[in-house]
């Protein structure tokens, strides 16, 4: 990607920074329950299946696909629109370190002692798709942030990929002929095949 992060820094397993087949599963913070369970099968499925899971660490369906993931035996890696040092939200620090004791792991491109702001959150958003195979979402407004993270996606030319639920992003994103809609078990499996079928990623383009 042309506004590729000058610097990376991590904590936790590097390997996960490196590992080939990685979604980024992501939604609104203040999703439906229906969207938040979603967003943890998904992430407990991606993860059994040896996926390394992508995601913010938010509130809402980040935190529910980094939990699945987990639950899954699976590795996750949060990307922080802050320090790695500072954690946000602050009462995910325990879901942090949770990550990184289970051989995931924390990155940003922001150095030590920065803390969040604004502008920070859709800058770490392309670093999310830049990563990843495939974006998956499960659950948006259109004013969401997700949608910036869509947007980011398609441009860097990753799968892009959404829950058939009843939201308005959800619904804008379906109408687009790329996107792989999940409705079922199917759905999922065809979804893997087409990221296992995608050639070697650079790190990040």
């Amino acid at each position: 990607m042309d506004d590729k992060p000058v610097m990376l820094f991590y904590k936790g397993n590097y390997n996960c920074i490196e590992k080939t087949e990685k979604i980024n599963i992501i939604g609104s913070r203040n999703a439906s329950v229906d969207g938040l369970k979603m967003a943890y099968k998904l992430g407990y499925d991606f993860g059994k299946d040896k996926y390394c899971v992508v995601s913010g660490l938010a509130i809402g369906c980040d935190e529910q696909a980094h939990k699945g993931c987990l639950d899954g035996n699976g590795i996750t890696l949060a990307v922080l629109p802050s320090g790695i040092d500072k954690i946000y939200p602050y009462r995910n620090n325990y879901l942090a370190e949770n990550i990184i004791e289970n051989n995931g792991c924390l990155i940003s491109e922001y150095p030590i002692g920065k803390n969040v702001s604004k502008n920070q959150f859709i800058e770490r958003d392309r670093i999310q798709s830049g990563i990843s195979k495939c974006v998956l979402l499960c659950e948006s407004s259109l004013n969401s942030g997700s949608m910036h993270t869509i947007d980011f996606a398609k441009s860097q030319g990753k799968i892009i990929s959404c829950v058939d639920i009843s939201a308005d992003g959800n619904e804008k994103i379906k109408k687009d002929d790329r996107c792989v809609v999940i409705d079922n078990e199917k759905d999922i499996e065809e979804l893997k095949d087409k990221i296992n079928n995608l050639k070697r990623d650079k790190k990040i383009k």
